[in-house]
């Protein structure tokens, strides 16, 4: 009898174990049939969930699938939950060993219970998202606008930890970090200039993308190639319920938006807008050329061009193509021979991204890609006055062809393992030139262009595993080789998340990262002027260690939250061009650049409202940056520009009732850290210096220590409101929206001026009170 019971035990026990099925499956939105990303699926044993602790649960990819292991026979109600879409709640039945293939469809939230903004959500792996912030597109069209035009990137620089150096830029500067430091993906595909008008606004038309996510540093081992941060934006697929689109005219911009099926398995999205300030300012230069000698021809627009198709072959087989086109022209000619000159600013970028999705089985998921990324930007000054003459240029082009490979696995309830590799080729020209005689091209042999081919190789193994229920990890590696320089970097990725009480989250993270990249701009040119520059034996890949250490609370059912995080981060090989640059023939562009480092740390808390009516965030970030350059401030640290000690930032929007709607933005930050003169001293060459500067001489100031002084505090405030007309074929939108609503003239640089009584500081302030209007309408 007991070796009969031995026997069952040994045999059944396994046997009951084996039978354990998989619940896997792809979420969809119900009537477009766009997938849904980021969205938690979990498993109760009853329809009651809001006291019932849930058995397992995951959460949807960036393709919509997921996957739960390793769960028991039984009768289950399977809850998907997710940012911008209602509570599904459907009962499953797992019948022993076989797997149940779930295809659930989501329908989306009315918007006055919308849940505009997330942090992370408990139910999956808080330790993946920690310094992670969800923003939905809707939330962005409902903010104040720039001159009429809803922009991602405005958006994120109100949230804590992300700063901006002035009102003209819409640059990303995350927890100390520059915006080259920064990784920009556009489905996947890294985005390098993403910004028109000299960052004045974002590259990316807010309606055609589906998702947006911001990581603040300590990422996960999937992303590698950057020290900053990680801005991840998915583009719509395309309607599959019916064609659709959407028309909006602002200020200086145009957009239209178009997508819809192609056949019951093809869909496609086309959206494309174009400024037409070139249009608006062309009667005032012809006006100019009338009254003027000389012809002035001016460039003054921008347009970009999102495209995206997906073929559903089978239900495990998908393909994608994607591609984004952009481009930017700024400046004017002044005569075709150049007599008195003129100035040219041309850059762009193009992308193209073709992806193959395949489902190998419910526990194993993978995607593949090729993409070809084309980055041009030149600017080209000419001036000639009397004799004297002078022209400037410089280029930056890279091209590249990238392969990458996914495979994401579930062996079981307590480990997501995630696998990838990526291989780049590169291929880069850079030039920098100053000539003081205009009867020589720069563009000519004389001038011979910097070009050069690289490799790199990234990949990355990563688990999030869950050892007990209330502690969530994510231990990664990534590796990066360099191949022109011969680098190699292991970088450790790790997050560990533990839940104190129901609702209350600790968090902390340990990264490191490099980026072989490097974007120089030229302190002497007061334009937004780059140059992409490869690492060599010369010019080290930039590396960068941070930790983070926060805290999690939730309120009635996540409606309201609180985060804290504090971070510290080190930054070595920061690179910029030497103040005694040479930019002429002769001088190679690697013997021009200053080596640095960095460090930045700081406390971020925000308090958010998730949804209703109000809905929004309130922040305060108290941070240093600081950097130490040998060459540079006599070897002393200092402060850089974009260091803000103090920054309160507010976001909310407001519905008064179905038919109007207002949302307001307040930024306050400590002034820009700033070098200013401290004496001015006369020095006339023939040595009479009583005589003044009227009988030639030169005046010459003593300055303060690199950034030693502020300018004065920025802040302002941003108000919209919009009327919304419900009509059933074409409603549609108008809006009134206010920049710098109590009109503060906040400082943008200092300079000496100069009168009868001596010299003083003058401050320039640049945009006042700006009111625009705008009308958008859906077909």
């Amino acid at each position: 009898m007991k070796i009969y019971l031995l026997l069952t035990f040994l045999l059944i026990i396994p046997l009951t174990l084996l039978s354990k099925g998989t619940v896997a499956g792809t979420l969809t939105e119900a009537k477009s049939g766009e997938i849904c990303i980021g969205i938690s699926v979990v498993l109760y044993t009853d329809s009651n969930t809001v006291n019932l602790k849930p058995v397992r649960g995951a959460y949807s990819n960036k393709f919509g699938f997921f996957s739960i292991p390793n769960v028991s026979p039984g009768t289950y109600w399977v809850s998907a939950h997710g940012l911008g879409y209602q509570d599904l709640i459907s009962p499953i039945f797992l019948n022993g060993d076989n797997d149940t293939v779930l295809n659930l469809q989501l329908k989306q939230r009315d918007i006055q219970t919308q849940e505009l903004t997330v942090e992370a959500d408990r139910e999956t792996n808080p330790a993946k998202t920690i310094s992670t912030t969800k923003i939905s597109p809707i939330f962005v069209a409902k903010m104040p606008s720039f001159l009429g035009e809803n922009d991602i990137f405005r958006v994120l620089q109100l949230l804590p930890g992300v700063t901006q150096v002035s009102e003209l830029s819409s640059g990303l500067y995350i927890r100390g970090g520059t915006p080259d430091q920064n990784l920009t993906y556009l489905d996947g595909v890294r985005v390098y200039n993403p910004y028109h008008f000299g960052g004045l606004f974002s590259a990316f038309n807010t309606d055609a993308i589906k998702d947006i996510s911001l990581i603040k540093g300590a990422y996960p081992a999937e992303y590698g190639g950057g020290i900053g941060g990680i801005i991840d934006l998915t583009m719509k697929e395309g309607s599959s319920e019916k064609f659709k689109g959407s028309a909006s005219v602002s200020l200086i911009f145009s957009r239209l938006t178009v997508e819809g099926p192609i056949t019951n398995d093809w869909t496609f999205m086309i959206s494309g807008r174009r400024s037409y300030i070139d249009i608006l300012l062309f009667p005032l230069f012809e006006s100019l050329n009338s009254s003027e000698p000389s012809s002035i021809t001016p460039k003054f627009y921008f347009y970009d061009l999102n495209v995206k198709t997906n073929y559903k072959i089978s239900p495990i087989d998908r393909i994608f193509l994607s591609g984004y086109f952009g481009r930017d022209a700024v400046g004017f000619n002044i005569d075709e021979n150049r007599s008195t000159g003129g100035f040219l600013w041309d850059w762009g970028n193009s992308t193209v991204n073709a992806r193959w999705m395949h489902i190998i089985s419910p526990k194993l998921f993978t995607n593949f890609c090729a993409i070809y990324t084309n980055y041009l930007s030149e600017i080209e000054i000419t001036e000639k006055y009397d004799t004297n003459s002078i022209a400037f240029n410089t280029l930056s082009k890279i091209e590249d062809f990238v392969l990458k490979g996914e495979l994401q696995a579930f062996p079981s309830e307590k480990h997501i393992l995630k696998f990838g590799s990526e291989f780049t080729y590169h291929n880069f020209v850079a030039n920098a030139n100053t000539q003081s005689n205009l009867n020589i091209d720069l563009n000519s042999d004389l001038f011979p262009k910097t070009r050069m081919n690289a490799i790199d190789l990234n990949f990355y193994a990563q688990d999030e595993w869950k050892p007990i229920p209330a502690i969530s990890t994510n231990l990664g590696i990534h590796g990066f080789y360099f191949y022109q320089t011969n680098y190699f970097s292991l970088e450790p990725r790790l997050s560990f998340a533990y839940n104190l009480y129901e609702h209350t989250i600790l968090k902390s993270s340990l990264a490191k990262s490099s980026q072989s990249l490097h974007l120089i701009e030229r302190n002497g040119v007061s334009l937004p002027t780059d140059l992409w520059f490869p690492s060599t034996n010369l010019i080290l890949p930039s590396n960068s260690w941070q930790a983070v250490l926060g805290l999690e609370q939730s309120f009635l059912n996540g409606e309201y939250s609180i985060t804290a995080e504090s971070y510290y981060r080190t930054m070595e090989n920061l690179y910029e061009f030497r103040d005694t640059a040479q930019f002429n023939f002769g001088f190679p562009l690697e013997s021009q650049l200053t080596r640095g480092t960095g460090k930045a740390y700081g406390l971020e808390i925000m308090a958010q409202k998730k949804v209703g009516k109000l809905s929004g965030w309130i922040s305060y970030t108290l941070s240093r940056t600081m950097a130490q350059t040998p060459e540079l401030n006599q070897g002393r640290w200092y402060y850089l520009r974009n260091d803000s000690r103090n920054d309160i930032r507010i976001a909310l929007t407001y519905e008064i009732n179905s038919m109007f709607e207002a949302s307001c933005s307040w930024i306050y930050n400590t002034g820009q850290a700033y070098t200013v003169p401290t004496s001015a001293y006369f020095y006339d060459p023939i040595g009479y210096p009583h005589r003044g500067s009227g009988y030639g001489g030169s005046t010459s100031y003593d300055y303060s220590e690199r950034n030693g002084y502020r300018l004065p505090p920025f802040h302002k405030l941003d108000l919209n409101i919009a009327y919304k007309n419900h009509d059933k074929y074409y409603p549609y939108e108008v809006f009134l929206n206010i920049y710098n609503a109590y009109n503060r003239h906040n400082p943008y640089m200092w300079y000496v001026a100069n009168d009868g009584n001596g010299s003083y500081i003058k401050q320039i302030y640049l945009l006042p009170l700006i009111p625009s209007v705008g009308f958008s309408m859906k077909f």
